[in-house]
């Protein structure tokens, strides 16, 4: 954090310190740290600015999992939400909604398939064609 912030020579320091992102002065202190943010309350997490436009302080930090941080990235790599029936998630959570990998999710988006139809969990044929799978194929007495 402190070397993204301050040090020009660190190779993420145009993402942050070059942009404008501080880190809280009294947090040069660990102890002042420690008492704002508490322990690491797993040793995978990491520490996350909730608006990444921000600085680093109190207020705009937390622990988060790698996971949580990825989707919360800003700039050209900010995961992309979709909002459609009420709900707003990302590629990967829609995924799992509907029961597909985050590829095909994807693919789908990608295609411009109407939302929708996209965040369906209806399988369709690369012809666009809908069917459930094996049971209708069975059911229809077709072969695959």
């Amino acid at each position: 954090m402190k070397n993204r912030c301050n040090n020009p020579n660190h190779k993420a320091y145009a993402r942050y310190g070059g942009r404008g992102i501080t880190c809280d002065i009294t947090w040069e202190d660990f102890n002042v740290f420690l008492k704002d943010m508490g322990e690491k309350p797993h040793p995978k997490m990491e520490l996350e600015r909730i608006d990444n436009n921000k600085n680093y302080c109190k207020e705009n930090c937390r622990w988060a999992t790698h996971k949580e941080q990825t989707r919360n990235r800003g700039g050209k790599r900010a995961t992309r939400l979709y909002s459609f029936a009420g709900k707003t998630m990302c590629i990967a959570d829609w995924a799992k909604e509907v029961g597909i990998s985050p590829q095909s999710m994807q693919k789908r988006l990608n295609n411009n398939w109407p939302l929708e139809k996209a965040f369906s969990n209806e399988r369709y044929d690369g012809k666009g064609s809908s069917h459930v799978g094996p049971a209708a194929v069975k059911a229809k007495g077709l072969q695959h």
